[in-house]
């Protein structure tokens, strides 16, 4: 295939990629991920010092890492869109280029998150507008690292790779065991984490090693000459490995019954495969603020009031993010599927449940979570506060998700992005009226039902009753 060819190829994607994820919501999810991401550098900042801050960007780098083999062997063999691909003619060197240029321009937004830590972690530095221009070099590097893993990962025994996925879950549990070691080497100065500090200090001399990692980019342009071809031939008739996933996923959803359980492993399975892949990260990234909680008990002017109401609004806030992602923002993403939804036999009862069961228990988990860690508090008055957040924080959780999944359900027949925004203002309200309510007592829990019941049956009835549009009319 000719050069102008192979180009042609990648406007075709860099155009598919802009419509399914350049509209406005993706945006303002990034600046906001970014803000927050600013938010909590500079509140860590407060609390972390010595190797910490280094540790902590280290940590984070080496996990995205781990993540992006996955990701490059899923760019190089399964992706749904080689098909089209292959079939037009696009040969493995001019796709691996394809690819390397796509992961690079995707990472590069990703990498604002990161670098925005790394600022809050400093503060006010001179050198802002250098680590902002450090972005696509990251995206780079994370590019020709994910296509050069991923090709190698693809081409280990499957033996070999579920021996090496037990030995890094068993590294995992033992990390605590080592916890000073561990925190010794990543946080070096000369780790991922000190180079990218340093670079948001000025101290580009420390930096310039790591560009070293750019040979990546030559090493993954290679591989198409590395029998890159054969094994994607091969990667063809892979078998599915969901099968033992379904029954756990059947077993987990029984209690839902057979509609909503149904339509609740739908949603899960389309998520384990990566078909929503900016809610995935969001639901990996929201329990790093219930990762405040701890940082907040260590404040020697903290009392037992304080640390409620702090933990459970903290915890509301969690929620919120769990209960828009699958009632709001996963169902708009499904647009068009659920189109053929609408003209099912569906109970919008069972919609809701569906819908509302994952987000619930998700954020269920985050509440129990964050009194696991308030018990831990060093000051008893603190750590007996523990009950009253596990209570209030689950209570707190089912209100929050199960608010915004019928809101999600209420403006569905929209079918418009202006329709979620009015979800912060509407979530932010329960959040903060139910955070406070239940830190005075967990018997408030019952007003939810008595002052939303209007408001749940209008939208159920909404959604049952709304037109089914075609085009981009058609449901959220």
């Amino acid at each position: 295939m000719s050069g102008a060819s192979w180009r042609a190829a990648l406007r075709l994607r860099l155009k598919v990629l802009q419509r399914r994820y350049g509209s406005p919501l993706e945006l303002v999810l990034l600046a906001v991920t970014t803000g927050l991401a600013l938010w909590l550098g500079r509140k860590l900042a407060l609390r972390l010092s010595g190797e910490w801050p280094a540790a902590a960007l280290s940590a984070l780098l080496l996990a995205v890492a781990l993540g992006l083999v996955g990701a490059g062997e899923r760019a190089l063999y399964r992706r749904r869109e080689l098909t089209l691909l292959l079939a037009a003619g696009l040969g493995p060197a001019h796709l691996v280029r394809v690819r390397l240029v796509e992961l690079a321009l995707v990472l590069s937004l990703l990498a604002l998150p990161a670098l925005a830590l790394a600022k809050g972690l400093l503060g006010a530095t001179p050198s802002a507008a250098l680590l902002w221009a450090a972005a696509p070099i990251l995206g780079l590097v994370g590019s020709g690292w994910a296509l050069s893993a991923g090709w190698a990962w693809a081409g280990l025994p499957p033996a070999l790779r579920s021996l090496l996925r037990g030995a890094l879950f068993l590294a995992l549990l033992a990390a605590p065991l080592a916890r000073d070691a561990l925190l010794a080497t990543l946080g070096h100065p000369a780790g991922p984490g000190g180079a990218l500090l340093a670079l948001a200090r000025g101290e580009l001399a420390r930096s310039l090693p790591w560009l070293a990692l750019l040979a990546f980019v030559p090493l993954a342009l290679a591989l198409a000459g590395r029998g890159y071809g054969a094994r994607l031939d091969a990667a063809a008739p892979r078998p599915s490995r969901t099968a033992g996933g379904g029954r756990a996923l059947a077993a987990l959803t029984a209690p839902l019954g057979q509609q909503a359980g149904a339509l609740a492993r739908r949603d899960a399975t389309l998520i384990l495969r990566g078909g929503f892949w900016r809610g995935a990260l969001i639901l990996l990234a929201l329990p790093l603020a219930v990762a405040l909680v701890p940082a907040i008990a260590r404040d020697p002017e903290t009392n037992g009031w304080q640390l409620r109401m702090a933990a459970l609004l903290t915890i509301g806030v969690a929620s919120a993010g769990a209960g828009f992602l699958f009632g709001v923002d996963y169902p708009f993403k499904r647009r068009a599927q659920l189109l053929l939804e609408r003209t099912q036999p569906l109970a919008p009862r069972q919609v809701l449940r569906s819908r509302w069961a994952p987000a619930g228990l998700y954020a269920a988990g985050l509440a129990l979570a964050a009194a696991a860690l308030v018990a831990q508090a060093e000051r008893p008055a603190l750590a007996r506060e523990a009950f009253a957040v596990g209570l209030g924080g689950v209570l707190l959780a089912l209100i929050v998700t199960h608010h915004a999944v019928t809101f999600g359900m209420h403006g569905e027949a929209e079918a418009h992005p202006a329709e979620a925004t009015g979800y912060p203002f509407h979530g932010g309200t329960v959040v903060v009226l139910f955070g406070i309510a239940l830190a005075l007592h967990w018997a408030a829990a019952i007003a939810y039902p008595l002052l939303w019941r209007g408001f749940t049956l209008m939208a159920l009835k909404r959604w049952e009753r709304a037109e089914v549009l075609a085009g981009h009319g058609s449901a959220a």
